[in-house]
């Protein structure tokens, strides 16, 4: 085997160039020689020619650290600067067994050794630093196990920046280094770019510090459902009449219908086409013309008509009902009223409490949010003398895919996040970035599985259609919203004025009504919050929508119709509304969604999280459902976002943290008996329906000894791979839409 004494281990030195004007060469000085030595070696290792020579000089003394890198002696001094290279390579000097340095090979191979332990040792502390920077032990798992998150930044600074950059140096090598493993969707939070601007010459130690205070680490909160906990259950009708007032649900359509037989448009050709066919249908007659039709019964046909309509896609009342002690707390005119296609409309004692910003689709998502309203400030779920019950979900999943056990759900939090949020649809935390429904399950092989119902971003979803609140965009919005509210109000003083003259005058025709008082008193309420209350965050732009259907609701008797009183200021409060509508659509992005982490990729994060708790509690393995039964739970509309998600992202990202970790992916399936219930045998086939098959169609990770091993070592990435940073409110994203549970 070769050895120090017979192999040269930096090769010949570089000579100096002749950059020529008639100069004589310059004799090369000892140091000089040591310096391209030093020089050589580095490049070999990876250092480009400039960066090594300014490092060499560093280190053999010609530089402005004159005699820093002595052999032996520097290595004080490199462990004081924190630069790790400077410490191993402090005995370059000697290890070279070159009779320019004037070192005797005796030495040279007495201290190779310590040389190279020297580099040993560095990798171990930059390990440490690592453990002590990059990685937390804080958050654990259910049960407080030890799962360590790894911020890839931070690591990739420690591991691979040079050490002795400073300031602006940082930031540049920060931003030019992703393929390295510095992710700027983590970069943006770590508050670096700051840090540097207000300490210019800030070294590679404090921004690494700065960095690690700033890091973004996810908190688990997990809630558990109890068999014996009381629940609220719902019924189901199709009622005919108003759910508050009693009146015909199509009548606001026969008055349609017969506000266009009045006053005709080309458009309205097939209306009266519609009206002749339902006419010889319904009254078994054979017209050819709707002027055929007498005009006494023209109201008639149009209720008619109109009924039809309704019938062909009627309206869902959903009442609450209960067990036990709840029955006392569900108040009167307490229901969700709607469809898919129009959605559906929340009260709570008689109080509309819809969420325009996020009305349900669904029938699941009307009950989820119903009852979420019923428990606001309230103890419904309190049994007497008991506890309150945390709020779950497990009924509506169970509807689609029942069975299993240990049915809990994880909040994904921002811990220590810098701005809380008001965006809690599902769950009552102002940190929160996603959510999770898991359960064990066992799989058709057998294994025992961490199964994830459901998983989803209330946040992230209400992002991706508004943008986020940089501080920019934030700025760019208060310019032009100072300019929108403007123009508002310059279009709702007219309207102001004509329609106080009009409720004023019904007031003069009917003194002994309450009808005209109580709109008279509604449209006081909207004034005081559009004049008064000028703050975006005031419910104020919903004002006209309320206005309109408090009219719209009060057809207090024949003399007075609601349609035709709007129709009065019909103009104005077109103008308005549209108005209204710019201006709430643009001030309602304004800090409504906080900049959070992991906008494009909260379902890469979940799964990590949740692969640590499979870990942490000896699963075979890590499961998620496909979109089959998200698709029966949830609305319709939504189908092509949910088949995206869960057949799509969610089994490419299992799949990556599959091979980074060593594990293996394949789709598979629940076992049907667990899941189901045993259904037997029919002529030695499976009693199991096609629907129940395809809802226990799954992407599965098995968890490897390796892969287990690995993560309990090292951790998990919070960050994975990712591209430049967007979902600005100048650029929201696209593709997503309301997501679930």
């Amino acid at each position: 085997m070769a050895s120090y004494d017979d192999v040269d281990i930096f090769g010949p030195p570089t000579p100096l160039p002749d950059i020529g004007y008639g100069l004589e060469p310059m004799e090369p000085t000892p140091a000089m020689n040591r310096r391209d030595i030093v020089a050589n070696y580095l490049q070999k290792i990876g250092y480009d020619p400039r960066r090594s020579y300014q490092m060499a000089e560093k280190m053999v003394g010609t530089g402005e650290m004159m005699g820093e890198f002595v052999g032996g002696a520097s290595e004080k001094l490199a462990r004081e600067r924190g630069d790790k290279l400077g410490i191993a390579l402090s005995y370059l000097d000697y290890m070279a067994a070159d009779p320019r340095l004037a070192v005797p090979t005796a030495i040279a191979k007495k201290v190779a050794k310590k040389g190279i332990t020297s580099l040993d040792q560095t990798k171990k502390m930059i390990e440490a630093d690592v453990d002590e920077y990059a990685r937390s032990y804080l958050h654990g798992g259910e049960y407080g196990e030890r799962q360590p998150q790894v911020s890839p930044t931070i690591k990739a600074l420690i591991e691979k920046a040079p050490p002795n950059l400073k300031g602006k140096q940082i930031i540049e090598w920060l931003h030019g280094n992703y393929k390295k493993g510095v992710k700027p969707q983590e970069l943006e939070h770590l508050g670096l770019d700051e840090f540097i601007a207000q300490n210019p010459n800030a070294t590679m130690r404090e921004a690494i510090q700065h960095a690690s205070d700033n890091k973004v680490l996810i908190q688990k909160r997990y809630r558990r459902g109890d068999d014996d906990a009381p629940t609220i259950e719902f019924e189901k009708s199709t009622p005919d009449t108003d759910p508050l007032d009693g009146s015909d649900l199509w009548r606001n359509e026969t008055d349609d219908i017969l506000y266009d037989i009045a006053n005709p448009t080309p458009a309205d050709e097939y209306l009266f086409d519609e009206l002749l066919s339902h006419y010889n249908k319904e009254w078994k007659m054979n017209y050819k013309s709707f002027d055929e039709i007498p005009t006494t019964m023209h109201e008639e046909v149009a209720d008619s008509l109109a009924k039809q309509r309704y019938k062909d896609n009627p309206y869902e009342l959903i009442e609450p009902v209960s067990v036990g002690a709840i029955d006392a707390n569900i108040g009167r005119n307490t229901f969700a009223f709607g469809n898919d296609d129009v959605g559906y409309q929340l009260f709570v004692d008689g109080e509309r409490v819809t969420n325009y910003d996020n009305v349900a689709f669904s029938r699941t998502e009307a009950e989820l949010q119903l009852r979420d309203k019923m428990q606001e400030g309230g103890d419904l779920l309190r049994m007497e003398g008991d506890e309150i019950w945390d709020v779950t979900h497990k009924q509506w999943v169970d509807d689609s895919l029942p069975g299993g056990s240990n049915y809990r759900e994880v909040v994904f939090a921002w811990d220590e996040a810098p701005i809380t949020h008001n965006i809690t649809d599902h769950f009552p935390d102002e940190d929160a970035i996603a959510s999770a429904l898991i359960r064990d399950r066992k799989l058709a092989d057998g294994k025992n599985s961490l199964h994830v119902d459901e998983l989803q971003s209330d946040l992230h979803t209400a992002g991706s259609k508004s943008g986020y609140a940089t501080p920019e965009a934030i700025d760019k919005l208060d310019k032009e919203y100072v300019e929108l509210y403007d123009n508002y109000i310059k279009k709702y003083k007219p309207f102001e004025k004509k329609m106080r003259e009009e409720i004023l005058a019904m007031i003069k025709k009917y003194p002994n009504k309450d009808g005209p008082k109580k709109i008279l008193s509604h449209f006081e309420e909207v004034n005081t919050r559009i004049f008064k209350e000028g703050d975006p965050s005031s419910s104020y732009f919903d004002a006209h929508r309320n206005l309109r259907d408090f009219i719209v609701r009060h057809n207090f008797d024949q003399d007075f119709n609601a349609r035709k009183f709007l129709d009065v200021v019909g103009q104005e409060y077109d103008e308005v509304s549209l108005a209204n509508k710019i201006l709430k659509n643009r001030t309602s992005k304004r800090g409504v969604v906080p900049n959070y982490p992991f906008k494009e990729d909260y379902h890469v994060m979940g799964l990590k999280q949740l692969l640590l708790d499979a870990v942490s509690e000896g699963k075979d393995t890590l499961s998620v459902s496909g979109s089959f039964p998200i698709k029966q739970r949830y609305a319709d509309r939504y189908a092509v976002f949910y088949e995206t998600l869960y057949d799509k992202k969610i089994p490419s990202a299992m799949k990556k943290l599959a091979n980074k970790y060593g594990g293996k992916f394949e789709k598979g399936s629940l076992d049907l008996e667990d899941t189901f219930g045993s259904r037997g045998v029919v002529e030695n086939t499976p009693s199991y329906t096609a629907d129940e098959i395809a809802k226990a169609e799954i992407n599965i990770i098995h968890i490897t000894p390796e892969m287990k091993e690995k993560i309990l070592k090292e951790g998990v990435e919070l960050f994975g791979k990712g591209g430049q940073v967007g979902g600005t409110l100048d650029k929201p994203l696209e593709g997503n839409t309301r997501e679930i549970m």
